[in-house]
């Protein structure tokens, strides 16, 4: 009779185990469903997709798909590319549809990629 009293405690520290897991597991996947996804996908830079409406040295302002107008500041650490081949930003052009990763200063977004295709 001991040694199934033995087994009837053991199995149930193993249930008691494995629920105590599947707890844990739970609660850090909840933990991780709150965590912005662009952080985790972009390294905490911010996206601005659309097109350019205007452009110079030192920004650009675009005309993003939600309807708005934004404007991204440049930097010495800003790189630009064209489909597909790194350009200077004088070869971004009003028109051309971009995605921008840009990383907040404050109120103001500073890219640090800016990638363009020639609007069709």
């Amino acid at each position: 009779m001991n040694v199934q009293r033995t087994n009837i405690i053991s199995v149930t520290s193993v249930i008691k185990g494995v629920i105590a897991a599947a707890a844990l597991c739970l609660l850090f996947l909840s933990a991780i469903s709150v965590v912005p996804t662009t952080a985790i996908a972009h390294g905490g830079l911010e996206h601005v997709m659309g097109v350019v409406q205007k452009i110079s040295p030192t920004s650009v302002m675009v005309s993003t798909t939600d309807g708005k107008t934004t404007e991204v500041l440049f930097d010495q650490k800003t790189t630009y590319a064209k489909s597909g081949h790194p350009v200077q930003g004088s070869d971004i052009k009003v028109g051309d549809r971009v995605v921008i990763h840009a990383a907040k200063s404050g109120d103001k977004l500073i890219a640090r990629t800016v990638e363009a295709r020639t609007a069709k």
